[in-house]
């Protein structure tokens, strides 16, 4: 089926020719300025039947109980068309006969139904073959456009389509404008903590601090900034950092030893030795409140436990 001509016949009377050589839809201009067409006329040209079949099949279509009936008698108003005689002619616009010809059966409504599936397909999946089509209906003087876009401009489509694409990429963007908001924010994190570490680092790079401290500040403070970043804001609790201090006495307790005060010290000395033979220095040293006074003492810390746990063994064994 195709539009072959629209043309007037005067300011009111309009015809529809559906196939060359067939008698064609009568149709009118009406005071609103719509175009409309006999549904009558329509029926009996996509179904291949004879005028009052196709008003039978109509009275059926638009009986009580029909499934399409309320969406029938919505699209259709009837009028009284010059030189007719009888009740009015139920009438439809354009975009009215293409609905109905998607529920009516037969062989051309099959098809139709083919093209506009196909159709909508294509616009959902961004088919860009389409623009060229769009382009040249748009260009033609054919009369089948231009009954389209009479139409168009006589009764304003649904916004349903825009609606649904409109809404997904509306959707995309927002998401993507979302995700390089929360990257952009990640690496701004990432340079500040950077930028604090390497100021802390300057900071603590004279002698007014001991190695251990300075080691120990800096791992802290690795641990609450970049852990943070790359746990998406989740602290990891209870975690063990190399730089965390050991006394001998609570690790040998934790070993099950009770050791004296001269156990204590020999564990001490003897650590030491081996602190300098595996690190080619003394250990470090901090301040600590002994007997009434703060004295030097060696500092060990966690990466040393292993060290420690043997030397302890070595003594309280």
């Amino acid at each position: 089926m195709h539009i072959a001509d629209v043309h007037g016949i005067n300011t009111t009377s309009l015809l529809l020719q559906l196939t060359p050589g067939v008698k064609p839809v009568r149709g009118m201009i009406v005071s609103s300025g719509e175009e409309r067409f006999a549904v009558s006329d329509f029926m009996s040209k996509a179904l291949n039947c004879t005028y009052p079949t196709a008003v039978k099949q109509f009275a059926r279509l638009t009986s009580v109980g029909s499934e399409h009936r309320d969406e029938i008698m919505s699209m259709c108003h009837s009028y009284h068309f010059p030189g007719s005689r009888g009740p009015p002619t139920p009438t439809m616009t354009l975009a009215g006969l293409q609905r109905l010809l998607m529920m009516l059966g037969g062989k051309v409504a099959e098809e139709f139904r083919k093209v506009v599936g196909e159709t909508f397909r294509r616009v959902m999946a961004g088919d860009r073959s389409l623009i060229q089509v769009i382009e040249s209906n748009a260009m033609t003087d054919q009369p089948m456009q231009k009954a389209y876009r009479a139409s168009l401009a006589s009764e304003p489509t649904s916004s349903t389509l825009e609606d649904i694409c409109l809404k997904r990429k509306c959707d995309e963007l927002d998401i993507a404008e979302r995700i390089q908001k929360l990257e952009e924010g990640r690496e701004n994190t990432r340079a500040k903590a950077l930028h604090n570490i390497k100021t802390l680092q300057d900071i603590l790079g004279g002698s007014a601090i001991d190695e251990r401290t300075r080691l120990q500040i800096q791992d802290h403070t690795k641990n609450l900034v970049l852990t943070r970043v790359n746990t998406g804001g989740v602290a990891i609790a209870n975690a063990t950092n190399e730089t965390d201090s050991i006394n001998v006495a609570i690790v040998a307790a934790e070993m099950g030893f009770k050791s004296t005060d001269a156990q204590t010290q020999l564990i001490g000395k003897k650590m030491a030795v081996k602190y300098r033979e595996k690190y080619g220095e003394s250990p470090p040293k901090h301040k600590q409140f002994v007997r009434g006074s703060f004295i030097p003492v060696n500092s060990y810390m966690e990466r040393d436990r292993a060290m420690m746990a043997d030397v302890i063994r070595e003594v309280m064994e």
